[in-house]
């Protein structure tokens, strides 16, 4: 009975340990083959995630959070000059973390003097107060939605400014848009604001708001990213594939990955994870090939997100089509995190991993990836 079930366990822990492997569980460098290149394009990127906690002091604070509305209505995260026939993408993430306030959040143009033309070309917001989604693939419906999106208008802005694209949150709910837009002339300026849903305090009026310790609100000079990688560059370890979206200690292997954001709102300049942005990618050699994505398991589970979080969203286009757009969402090879800190094996029915077909005959695919806000970053890509 003892040497079975000792065997029984070996058995159970070689097939834990083969199932852990071959989705990549953590982040691991020797997997990553070099990459041919990473180069910028797309649009210039305004990005809102500090203070990501929008908070009043009428909650419990686990010491990271600021007070914004003590003594006003709102703030805003960033202002910026836009220079004329520049096309801009604007992306917020926020947080209501006040007990009682409904929040309005959004992208607000107004003009120094005179009037301007805005056009808008794509937008998508979601606010968790109308979605029953999980934040994670809630967040990916907001990246899919704005990839497909054929929102064109044209808009008068005059010195009252306006908000071009905006929602309100309930107190503890998230919400997450992206809005691409130019402008006509180099009169207008661009913030994105919180505020009391009830104020008719004018946004342009508000002051900025104080930042938390961690978090990113920046403006970046891209959001796209042009990603060239030949099944022939093989990893240290023998495998094809490559980490994208690196995050933690891991930033900065992958080179020309991150820019240095300016006007930002503290001395986080660096937007790990690459959130919202595009990754590009021009396949070479896969072709009848799969694409296996997998998330960074292990860190999320030894993460402060352990306990709770076990699933991932990812959003990506196979073959670089608008239409293709879509998302998957993908659990985690452990269950969450108790209060053993024993890691167990998830055997529900779930997938764990992301496979993507590479069509055969062709010199190269072209496939697009999105890591949404709520998840996290160090993605595997193998080709296999």
């Amino acid at each position: 009975m003892i040497k079975r079930k000792l065997k029984l366990i070996a058995v159970v822990l070689c097939i834990f340990s083969f199932m852990i492997s071959s989705v990549s569980a953590a982040y691991i460098p020797s997997d990553a083959a070099t990459l041919q290149t990473m180069s910028n394009g797309g649009n210039t990127y305004i990005y809102s995630d500090n203070p990501e906690m929008l908070w009043d002091g009428t909650t419990s604070n686990p010491g990271s959070w600021v007070n914004n509305f003590s003594g006003r209505s709102g703030a805003y995260t960033i202002e910026q000059a836009l220079t004329s026939n520049t096309m801009y993408d604007a992306y917020f993430y926020h947080i209501n973390k006040t007990q009682s306030k409904t929040i309005k959040v959004g992208v607000y143009l107004y003009t120094t003097s005179g009037t301007a033309t805005a056009t808008i070309y794509n937008k998508k917001v979601v606010s968790k107060d109308n979605s029953s989604l999980t934040d994670d693939a809630m967040c990916a419906s907001v990246e899919t939605g704005y990839q497909q999106s054929t929102n064109y208008q044209t808009l008068n802005i005059t010195t009252d400014g306006t908000f071009i694209a905006y929602d309100t949150i309930s107190p503890l709910k998230l919400i997450n848009g992206h809005v691409m837009f130019k402008t006509t002339s180099s009169n207008i300026k661009c913030r994105i604001v919180f505020l009391d849903s009830t104020s008719s305090v004018n946004p342009k009026t508000f002051g900025k708001a104080t930042a938390m310790s961690s978090g990113v609100t920046g403006l970046f000079p891209c959001d796209v990213k042009y990603v060239s990688y030949n099944y022939s560059n093989v990893a240290p370890s023998g495998k094809h594939g490559f980490y994208l979206a690196l995050a933690g200690s891991a930033m900065g292997n992958n080179a020309g990955e991150y820019d240095t954001g300016l006007n930002t709102i503290n001395g986080n300049t660096e937007l790990q994870g690459n959130y919202g942005i595009v990754y590009n990618m021009v396949l070479s050699g896969c072709a009848g090939k799969t694409i296996r994505i997998t998330a960074d398991w292990d860190s999320i589970w030894s993460s402060s997100s352990g306990t709770w979080c076990v699933c991932e969203t990812f959003a990506y286009c196979p073959g670089g089509s608008t239409s293709s757009w879509t998302s998957q969402r993908i659990h985690s090879i452990y269950n969450k995190r108790d209060s053993t800190n024993t890691k167990t094996a998830y055997t529900g029915s779930e997938p764990t991993y992301i496979d993507v077909p590479v069509p055969a005959g062709g010199n190269s695919y072209n496939f697009k990836f999105i890591l949404p806000g709520s998840n996290f970053g160090n993605v595997y890509f193998r080709i296999i």
